[in-house]
């Protein structure tokens, strides 16, 4: 008699255990559906809102220049000449985009076969030409990434 006794009352014990488990396991498990539709309606103007305000900037890549610039649309590109700290006359494109009456204006010149000291002073020099014409640079500085260096 007492093993069936405390054979039953190890069982009661063990499935009151269980309901307990159960209980737990199901609290952690229930949401509340309205705070769900909160967050995706939330998730959800936020990526329209997101998308609308980036809706006129691109990322324009010229795959032959070998470059990638963000602009406001697609830009008009005119074949252009620049003159390099030594002297020399290098080719350049330059590539235009305008937002209202905002103008944004990239200048890509290509140093192949030009000196490697005027190649790394091309930055600089560059930077040099800008301020002495008014303008403002507001980043100037040598850095290095993976090891390669370069004035950015």
């Amino acid at each position: 008699m007492r093993g069936t006794a405390l054979a039953w009352l190890i069982s009661l014990n063990w499935q009151r255990a269980q309901k307990k488990k159960t209980c737990r396991i199901a609290k952690r498990r229930s949401y509340n559906p309205m705070r769900l539709i909160r967050v995706a309606a939330t998730i959800s103007i936020l990526c329209i809102a997101g998308s609308s305000l980036a809706q006129d900037w691109i990322e324009y890549v010229d795959r032959a220049e070998r470059f990638s610039v963000s602009l406001p649309g697609q830009p008009t590109v005119t074949s252009s000449t620049y003159v390099s700290e030594d002297g020399k006359i290098l080719p350049a494109r330059v590539y235009t985009a305008q937002d209202g009456p905002r103008l944004y204006s990239v200048t890509v010149v290509n140093y192949a076969g030009a000196d490697v000291t005027v190649v790394r002073g091309s930055i600089a020099y560059a930077a040099w030409n800008f301020r002495k014409r008014g303008g403002e640079v507001t980043y100037d500085a040598f850095a290095q990434v993976d090891r390669i260096e370069g004035h950015q």
